[in-house]
């Protein structure tokens, strides 16, 4: 589903602005999802939101929208393309 690649995009971007894993709890990982403790992964989750708006306020925001958990509510790729556009980021994925 389209709006999954949207959540995998997110993890990607994650990972770019806190140069930190998303997944998994090896070396320098966040390891949020690891958990099965619904509140300790809220927490991990608000934390590397915080820590992706540290990095790029714009983008930061973008990644919150991209890793909503109700799918439905996630943006679609045009959508986000436009954004990433608007931030500068579209200049290297509307070149390919």
């Amino acid at each position: 589903d389209a709006k999954d690649d949207i959540w995998g995009l997110g993890c990607v971007f994650v990972e770019l602005l806190t140069r930190r894993r998303l997944l998994g709890s090896g070396e320098g990982g966040w390891g949020v999802y690891m958990s099965s403790r619904l509140a300790e992964v809220q927490a991990m989750k608000q934390e590397v939101l915080r820590a992706c708006v540290d990095a790029h306020a714009e983008v930061g925001a973008l990644v919150e929208q991209m890793l909503t958990e109700d799918a439905a509510e996630r943006p679609d790729s045009s959508w986000l393309l436009g954004e990433l556009k608007q931030v500068g980021l579209g200049l290297a994925i509307s070149a390919m």
